[in-house]
């Protein structure tokens, strides 16, 4: 499988390129969450959800959880797949999912 950035044709530093201590509340981004179910990821997909971002996520199972956060408008996908991510502005990992799923 290949990486996000090969994926999807986009250029392999434009996360690099983000100023993240103005990121989640000046502007409106495109944000993915893996692992979306979890308890802090859940959190933080509410909360920039309700600061305005366009927010999708993917986890393993669909639970009440993720349709909680589907009323709110998230976008979910029952599956970790770089494709989900091929328009977001911002990816996010949980650190114990992150070397197990295919987006690095």
């Amino acid at each position: 499988m290949k990486p996000v950035s090969e994926e999807c044709s986009a250029p392999a530093d434009r996360v690099l390129a983000i100023d993240l201590p103005r990121f989640p509340t000046q502007e409106h981004h495109r944000i993915h969450l893996v692992g979306v179910a979890g308890s802090g990821m859940s959190g933080l997909a509410a909360l920039l959800t309700e600061l305005g971002h366009t927010v999708s996520g993917s986890d393993k199972a669909n639970t009440m959880e993720t349709d909680r956060l589907q009323r709110l408008g998230l976008r979910f996908h029952e599956q970790h797949r770089p494709e989900h991510a091929c328009t977001a502005d911002l990816v996010v990992f949980p650190p114990q999912l992150r070397a197990t799923i295919p987006f690095s």
